[in-house]
């Protein structure tokens, strides 16, 4: 497994490295000189469950090659039941459903998932909304993609700031379904370290 993570020099190879330390369990891990700091949220139904059945995830992965490169990653996963869409103050399959991130009661950062679209052979029976940010700092510059949706992270400041939410332990994360302008919160997990 050392030699592993000792491979790790290029971008792909750091997110490469992130999969393999989360498939093999590694929250916060020094190996070889990659340091990994995994925090991740179950969503579950709360505020009166509005959408029955929806669920979710949430992940925050920091992955830090000493003197090299840092990728922060972050992704959210929220399921809604087929039957629940469109149905009354429920999300339609066209819905606005975001994740907004909260530290001590104060929101800090808002994503905006995007619904995946299934083929034929796909998931008929429910629709699910993601959102994927990726940031690399290496010597030589920054690489920065918002592969699904987006994540405003300074909320102080007028129109969207686009990053990766700096995601830690205790850090709550809140799935909302906003209809002309009025956010229903129906899934809500806490960020741990598993």
């Amino acid at each position: 497994m050392n030699a592993v993570f000792a491979r790790c020099a290029t971008v792909v190879a750091l997110v490469a490295c992130g999969l393999v330390a989360w498939n093999v369990g590694a929250v916060y891990a020094v190996v070889g000189a990659v340091t990994q700091t995994l925090n991740v949220a179950a969503l579950e139904p709360c505020c009166g469950n509005p959408v029955p059945g929806a669920t979710g995830t949430a992940q925050s992965n920091v992955l830090v090659k000493t003197g090299s490169a840092e990728a922060d990653i972050f992704s959210a996963s929220v399921t809604l039941p087929q039957q629940s869409l469109g149905a009354q103050n429920n999300p339609s399959p066209s819905a606005d459903i975001r994740l907004v991130l909260s530290r001590g009661g104060v929101n800090y950062a808002e994503c905006f998932l995007v619904p995946v679209f299934h083929d034929s052979n796909g998931d008929s029976e429910n629709q699910t909304f993601v959102v994927n940010i990726v940031k690399v700092v290496l010597n030589s510059g920054t690489i920065f993609k918002q592969l699904a949706g987006r994540c405003d992270v300074d909320l102080g400041t007028d129109g969207t700031q686009p990053g990766v939410p700096a995601v830690q332990t205790g850090d709550v994360a809140t799935a909302v379904n906003v209809v002309n302008s009025v956010p229903t919160q129906f899934l809500s997990g806490i960020f741990v370290q598993p």
